[in-house]
């Protein structure tokens, strides 16, 4: 059985990196060559006999031939076409010293002798090239392959049941491939894999929500949904930023948006594309692409793959989780479908995929069988274990062949896997969720150790309370997914048209209708969620214009409009149909009940079930005749109606959350008692509403309840939002989920007919402390423009105008502006920008313009006008070119040139270049490596030159050249034989001086960097003068680090030097290793040196006392430094212990000379108060803690974006906080919101306690 391999789902490069992979293990010299960038010929070459260019490798792709088989004449005139343009290239690299050349390509040959396509190739090559040639042909790539595994993994190249074999590691070098499929048949775990993988993909093809025609196949409707960007976890500094900037030159890409548009053309209103615009919600990289990737395993997070996926109700999570598992299964069974997923999923290296639904895990932990609920004992082989359980259900899946724990564990060892959990938010009751993540991370721990590669990802909704277990945002990133862009909701619309088979003309008026109506604020909202994007598509072709424009009516006209046409078909449903409507209702209700406190998994049995619904007949007072129609009625409900579906038979439950939620909404909202004034009752709208509000599990009910609410309830329902927000002595006025509910039903448009009672909550979600507590909490900020967006907008322009008057930047202003827009921001901005008076006024609406992505916007030469601001100021020169697309930064070589002094200065030592290397301050970054640290310059030159090869330049040819010579200089000093090598590091400087123009202090600071690297002693004669400027600067910092115990040599080196770069050489040198009496002694030469060094850079060489490997028990006192000037101050506070520190930053923040250092000590004071772990958060501690927090924000510097508390805070202190949130770091405000609201959490009680205490349901009253 001869395998062949699919090499056209790799595409170009893939394939050309597969070839380099097989290259690589078989030659360990071979060095292989980027991919789409100039290489003159060669895509890996083998270094022999002194040539390092002795043997050459080139790839060519040859894509395949539309709907046929290309002719051996075809391929003939291919290849030597592709053969010819090399010619040329060759002849120059056999004038070098090349001995061979091989062409490698994914075509077939024929091997008729002569006349076959193989030998008339080679003739043509033996004739026309220098040198001996040959062509490696299919066959010759199939075979080759044939024995590595790994690779085949790699690039998606294992197939059918002998690939999942392979990969279980059954096929050995020694046996041929007879004996491997005669062992692949009979292992028992290959088969019931196979089964397994068989069962769950056919489970799966089906998109989740099968009501009626809203069942189309995962395949025709799958969209890659972009992620948000999330500004929460622990992480996200390391991870998010490296994340986007990965992603141009990787296997992940999202589909071409223009072209998607470009499809609808004549269809969008002209104001289609702002409606799309206003929102900033999604960052464009396509989460299944990233995480069939292996970036993760690869730049970033090598020693963990756990991932928490969440994403809001309908949003798509758990479609993503199973798109994810089918990529793998397809490729594994060698499905017939493989063909529809994309190339780039295709050609994704290969895992073993394991599903597990949170709930039936949760059921199982409970002894529960969830495979089989005839069995009310103990499951069988039954163990408190994810291990157990996965075992269990590929038994089951397989049709009961025999799997064991010991069998898992066996196949765990062998073969890459991926774990997809899905719905942790479906485990709402407290210790049923504490149990399940308590399982899967105990698991983890056994498992991860002893596998190849295990990726997790569990999916989940974002958690409104701290109250219930969840995954740590430290083992674990967290990603969001984000809104359907417009292309996305037009390829989805695409995709439901074509799996419905809908005729051309009505298929083009559907698409008329929707491109009318996208273009409204509200249909965007509700557009930019697939599920609820499925059901306008199924309401358009029924309703045509007349679609429902909030959430809410968007179900209700959906069940509605099914229900009109199930009625034509069922004499039940068209008999019973407002009874089959209460019913959902009810049993929705008692589902959601029994969830919330453990007691089910959101399912039913069908006896209970029958059982419920004619309790509910009983209980409403129907007669025996309608009570008798249980059966009908249940047939009717889940035969028809469809929304009650059956998961595992003999039980029944809502297909999706949503729908439950709806419906229990629904039936809470048409219970209600009426209620007046003078004859209050219990159980009234408003208490209802009142009691769900406070509730976190039940705000998705919370949402469509205020949303069947009349025009004349509104008052009320704001009234009831007031009260939540501005009750003082409540903790829920303290918190932002209060806010965040009014955010939300703003969104729903539940206000948008009312508006005296929009402005009323418009005013609690934009005050200073609403501001504050949604920005921490990572809120959605968006709302539509007509309900209460335009009105936050103009609220937030006039917040900005006024703190930008004072001197202040609002991140939370600009964040809600970045996703509010309103006409003529992008002048509004600009005006205030040209009208800055200085560089700190610059910087803080710079900081706006980054914040609401304003800058992409504006023309060249506003672009250009924006960058001749900027005079010397560096930092913003680089935060402008970073967030300006590639090619559009306007940055020449006159305007590189123009802080070429500011770059010898010094200034941006600690600048990190983008992994794509695109702008010129990429180059600047480079040229400065990192003069702290040369691990860390390591790896900013390796990140800069795997960036280089991703993406095309953008940059000058001077500020390229400067990058590339400084990044080739660094790499070949730090090869592992020369790194501790002295001398190298000396003629690495006096190379980087060549290439500056002469020594400055970018030099310097590198040379002392270079002291620092483990070399021998050097002798005295001749280093030891720190000024002597015949002496490299290298040896020279190399020697004062052997001296750094020896008061006498510093004091007399110390005193030789007066001012210039000597004073900023030796300042470098004494902040690393001078002893404190040296720095006691010398204070008035330290003071004045450090006042002519800029404070920016004065924060650099601060860092490195602690980089160098000294330790803070060194002796010197805080009130000596106090005696210090304030520079000096700072530059040395790092030489204390912590609690010490605190009080020389303090001061230096308040004094007024100079603010930028004032900034700068006020971030390193508030770094400084974050770690103090033993003291406690007092009333005092929390002013100074907000008065640093008001110094940085004035001075306009960076600070950390995250600086939370070490020590933990307790209630009390958390209420302190967040009633001074406005005035709080983000940090502080978001560890106080979680810790107040865990604690409310723990103290909410059921809502159907609730409902049962207050009598809601007393038929008496009812009646």
């Amino acid at each position: 059985m001869t395998v062949q391999y699919d090499y056209e789902s790799l595409g170009a490069e893939r394939f050309q990196q597969l070839c380099q992979a097989l290259l690589a293990t078989r030659y360990p010299d071979v060095q292989c060559f980027p991919v789409g960038m100039p290489d003159g010929g060669r895509d890996a070459v083998i270094p022999k006999e002194g040539v390092a260019d002795c043997i050459i490798y080139q790839v060519k792709y040859r894509k395949p031939t539309p709907n046929r088989l290309a002719s051996a004449e075809e391929i003939e005139k291919w290849a030597i076409e592709a053969l010819e343009g090399e010619v040329i290239k060759v002849q120059r690299l056999a004038a070098r010293g090349a001995k061979k050349y091989i062409l490698i390509t994914n075509t077939q040959c024929s091997s008729h002798l002569d006349n076959g396509t193989r030998d008339r190739v080679q003739t043509w090559l033996d004739s026309e090239l220098p040198i001996p040639a040959q062509v490696w042909w299919r066959d010759d790539i199939d075979r080759r392959l044939d024995g590595e595994r790994e690779i085949k993994r790699t690039y998606g190249l294992l197939r059918d049941f002998l690939g999942i074999a392979e990969l279980l590691n059954l096929k050995h070098p020694d046996i041929d491939e007879a004996e491997f499929i005669k062992i692949a048949k009979g292992d028992h775990r290959t088969n019931a894999l196979v089964k397994y993988l068989a069962h769950q993909y056919r489970r799966d093809r089906v998109v989740k929500f099968k009501q009626a025609e809203l069942e189309p196949q995962l395949l025709d409707v799958f969209i890659d949904i972009p992620l948000a960007l999330s500004r929460s976890g622990e992480r996200y500094d390391a991870t998010y930023s490296r994340l986007l900037e990965n992603m141009d030159g990787s296997l992940v890409r999202s589909s071409s948006k223009a072209a998607a548009i470009n499809k609808w053309e004549g269809l969008l209103e002209d104001h289609t594309l702002a409606a799309f615009k206003t929102s900033n919600r999604f960052a464009g990289v396509p989460t299944a692409s990233l995480l069939l990737s292996e970036i993760f395993r690869t730049e970033l997070s090598p020693e963990s793959e756990k991932f928490v996926l969440e994403g809001a109700p309908g949003q798509g999570k758990s479609t993503i989780g199973q798109y994810l598992c089918q990529v793998h299964r397809a490729r594994l069974l060698n499905h017939s479908d493989v063909g529809k997923f994309p190339s780039e999923h295709r050609s994704s290296a290969i895992r073993l995929p394991l599903h597990v639904d949170f709930r039936d895990l949760a059921a199982w932990l409970r002894r529960q069988d969830p495979f089989d609920v005839t069995n009310t004992g103990t499951p069988g082989d039954w163990s408190p274990s994810l291990e157990s359980f996965l075992a269990a259900q590929i038994r089951r899946a397989s049709g009961g062949m025999d799997f064991t724990v010991s069998d898992l564990d066996l196949v765990l060892r062998a073969t890459p896997a991926l774990l997809v959990l899905d719905g942790l938010d479906e485990v709402p009751d407290l210790n049923d969720r504490r149990a399940v993540v308590a399982c899967v991370n105990e698991a983890l721990a056994r498992i991860e150790p002893f596998s190849p590669s295990l990726r997790t990802i569990a999916t989940s909704r974002p958690s409104s309370f701290a109250k219930t277990p969840g995954f740590s945002k430290r083992e674990y990133y967290y990603l969001t997914l984000g809104d359907l862009p417009l292309p996305s909701v037009l390829e989805y619309t695409d995709g439901w048209l074509r799996s419905r088979n809908v005729a051309h003309q009505a298929a083009h008026e559907i698409r008329q209708v929707l491109g009318q109506r996208l273009g409204q604020p509200h249909i965007v909202d509700l557009a930019r969620n697939p599920m609820q994007l499925a059901i306008l598509l199924w309401l358009v072709r029924k309703k045509g214009l007349s679609l429902p424009d909030k959430r809410t009516a968007l179900y209700r006209d959906y069940m509605e409009t099914f229900l009109d046409r199930e009625a034509e078909k069922s004499a039940i449903v068209r008999d019973e149909r407002e009874l089959i409507l209460d019913l959902h209702g009810y049993v929705a209700w008692e589902l959601h009940c029994r969830a919330e406190v453990g007691e089910s998994n959101g399912n039913i049995s069908e006896t209970k079930l029958k059982a419920l619904l004619k309790s509910y007949l009983q209980s409403r007072g129907y007669k025996k005749k309608k009570i008798d129609l249980v059966d009908q009625l249940f047939t009717g409900m889940t035969d028809r109606v469809m929304v009650l579906t059956s998961r595992v038979e003999k039980t029944f439950e809502f297909e999706v959350q949503p729908l439950r939620e709806y419906f229990a909404a629904k039936y809470l909202y048409a219970t209600a008692r009426p209620s007046s004034q003078g004859a209050e009752r219990s159980g009234n709208r408003s208490d209802r509403f009142e009691a769900l509000l406070k509730n976190p599990y039940w705000w998705n009910v919370t949402r469509f309840y205020a949303g069947f609410s009349d025009v004349g309830e509104l008052a009320n329902l704001a009234e009831l939002l007031e009260d939540l927000v501005v009750q003082e002595d409540s903790d829920f006025a303290l918190i932002a989920y209060s806010r965040a509910a009014a955010l939300s039903l703003l969104r729903d448009q539940v206000f948008s007919q009312k508006p005296r009672s929009l402005t009323r909550v418009v005013s609690l979600v934009s005050s200073d402390r609403a501001v504050a507590l949604l920005y921490a909490a990572q809120e959605d900020l968006s709302i539509p423009p007509d309900s209460g967006g335009e009105e936050v907008a103009e609220a937030m322009i006039k917040r900005v105008e006024k703190l930008a008057s004072t001197g202040i930047y609002d991140p939370g202003a600009a964040q809600f502006l970045s996703v509010n827009s309103v006409p003529g921001l992008e002048s509004w901005w600009f005006d205030r920008w040209l009208a800055a008076s200085d560089t700190l006024a610059r910087r803080r609406w710079l900081k706006v313009a980054l914040s609401m992505n304003l800058l992409p916007e504006f023309s060249d030469s506003q672009r250009l006008d924006i960058l001749r601001q900027f005079d010397r100021d560096l930092l913003s020169w680089n935060a402008y070119t970073r967030a300006v697309p590639a090619g559009k930064a306007v940055v020449n070589e006159d305007d590189f040139s123009l802080f070429t002094d500011v770059f010898r200065d010094g200034l941006g030592l600690d600048l990190v270049p983008s992994r794509t290397g695109r702008t010129a301050v990429d180059a600047m970054a480079i040229a400065s490596l990192q003069s702290v640290d040369l691990t860390i310059a390591n790896k900013k030159s390796r990140v800069f030159l795997h960036g280089r090869q991703l993406s095309e330049s953008h940059l000058d040819e001077a500020s390229t050249t400067l990058a590339f010579e400084v990044s080739e200089l660094f790499r070949s000093t730090w090869r592992r034989s020369v790194r501790n090598d002295l001398g190298a590091w000396v003629a690495f400087n006096d190379a980087l001086e060549q290439i500056l123009g002469g020594q400055c202090r970018r030099t310097l600071a590198l040379a002392v960097a270079a002291g620092e690297v483990k070399s021998g002693n050097l002798n005295r004669s001749g280093v030891d003068n720190l000024s002597d400027q015949a002496v490299s600067p290298v040896f020279r910092a190399r020697y004062a680090r052997q001296r750094r115990h020896d008061v006498g040599w510093w004091m007399e080196q110390l005193e030789r030097i007066d001012a210039g770069n000597e004073a900023f050489f030796a300042l470098c040198c004494a902040v690393r290793w001078a002893p404190t009496a040296v720095i006691i002694k010398s204070r008035a030469r330290l003071d004045r040196w450090a006042r002519a060094i800029d404070p920016y850079l004065l924060r650099v060489l601060r860092m490195t006392y602690r980089q160098s490997g000294a330790s803070a028990d060194d002796g010197i006192e805080s009130g000596m430094l106090a005696r210090f000037g304030p520079e000096t101050s700072y530059l040395f506070s790092r030489r204390l212990k912590l609690v010490e520190e605190v009080p020389i930053l303090t001061r230096v923040a308040r004094q007024k000379r100079n603010k930028t250092l004032a900034g700068l000590a006020s971030a390193a004071w508030m770094g400084a108060m974050s770690h103090e772990s033993k003291a406690a958060w007092t009333s005092e501690r929390l002013s100074n803690l907000a008065e640093a927090y008001s110094i940085v924000r004035r001075s306009a510097v960076p600070y950390p974006a995250v600086i939370r508390p070490t020590s933990p805070l307790t209630v009390m202190q958390a209420r302190e906080a967040l009633r001074r949130a406005a005035d709080l770091p983000n940090g502080m405000v978001t560890t106080a919101n979680e810790t107040l609201t865990a604690d409310l959490g723990r103290r909410i009680a059921p809502l159907a306690t609730v409902a049962l205490r207050d009598q809601w349901f007393d038929q008496d009253l009812l009646d």
